[in-house]
């Protein structure tokens, strides 16, 4: 039978990453001179049922305060020491939120995957073709052959200049308002900015959809209870 102490041993197996992050996130909290080591490795000594933990890295032990509020809930949860992986989750969670962080970290590039994102980049790119190569222009308005008004207008280097200068200048600021906050959030790997603020120039808002989209299929993996074998071979 699976008692506390199986989950919590393989709490420190399988959740190294969570609890370096608590580590970093409790320090930081607290004040704390951050000196650990990214591969240092964490150990989880202690949870209870209301979600309070104590860790220890490199010799120093760290408190976390407990989430879970409702009473009715950890009754139900203490006939099942399996359930303290969720507590774990759900605490560590609780912490990243009260610091405007997400309790994972994006490691890559997600980029166009859609007919529709493909033909945003195609409108995007259509001024600046017609700007440097001018009888696209005259095939994308073939329609229009009585007073070809809108031809006219568009059939000048200033106008088309200013037509794609705005549209990257309403990129940029999409870019720095609503995509920059949530690489942050996420925590994206810095190395893989760059790719993501040019996906963003290039299309505005889509990087922000696909992201959102690909995070909200996260989830927590389910634990796998490894119990050590204490019997004589």
């Amino acid at each position: 039978m699976v008692n506390k102490q199986d989950v919590v041993k393989n709490i420190n197996s399988q959740c190294q990453w969570q609890l370096h992050d608590l580590v970093i996130l409790l320090s930081k909290e607290r004040d704390i001179p951050m000196d650990t080591r990214v591969d240092a490795k964490v150990t989880l000594l202690d949870i209870n049922w209301r979600g309070e933990m104590t860790l220890e890295c490199l010799g120093q032990t760290y408190s976390c305060d407990g989430c879970v509020d409702s009473a009715n809930k950890m009754l139900l949860q203490m006939n099942d020491p399996t359930k303290l992986y969720d507590i774990f989750h759900e605490t560590h969670r609780h912490v990243t939120n009260k610091n405007n962080m997400a309790p994972w970290s994006i490691d890559k590039v997600i980029g166009p995957n859609s007919l529709v994102d493909w033909l945003i980049i195609l409108g995007v790119c259509l001024p600046s073709l017609c700007y440097f190569y001018r009888p696209v222009l005259y095939i994308l308005f073939a329609w229009d052959t009585h007073s070809k008004t809108v031809l006219h207008w568009l059939d000048n280097d200033k106008v088309l200049l200013a037509i794609i200068i705005l549209e990257f200048f309403t990129h940029a600021m999409e870019t720095w308002r609503f995509l920059i906050p949530q690489l942050k959030f996420h925590r994206v790997h810095p190395a893989i900015w760059p790719q993501w603020l040019f996906w963003g120039l290039l299309e505005g808002y889509g990087p922000v959809r696909r992201l959102k989209s690909y995070t909200a299929t996260l989830s927590i993996p389910p634990l796998v209870v490894i119990k050590e074998d204490s019997s004589d071979i």
